[in-house]
């Protein structure tokens, strides 16, 4: 059986607090921290060229991949 609304909305905290889990990945350079993708964004940016890439500047909170030196470095 399918959930309803009123399920959705006394699991509404549930569901915000999944949002902000953040999950350390072992790497060959080292550990990153990486947030869960908004599942809108991920259906808009799958329509776009680079769509791993700019996935992956989104997703990854540290390193800070959006970093002005470290974009300068690269």
């Amino acid at each position: 059986m399918a959930i309803s609304v009123k399920e959705l909305i006394e699991q509404k905290e549930k569901i915000e607090g999944n949002k902000k889990i953040l999950y350390d990945i072992e790497t060959s350079i080292g550990t990153i921290t990486v947030k869960q993708p908004d599942a809108s964004f991920v259906a808009d940016i799958l329509k776009l060229d680079g769509a791993n890439e700019l996935m992956i500047l989104d997703n990854v909170v540290e390193p800070n991949l959006k970093d002005k030196d470290l974009q300068k470095g690269i």
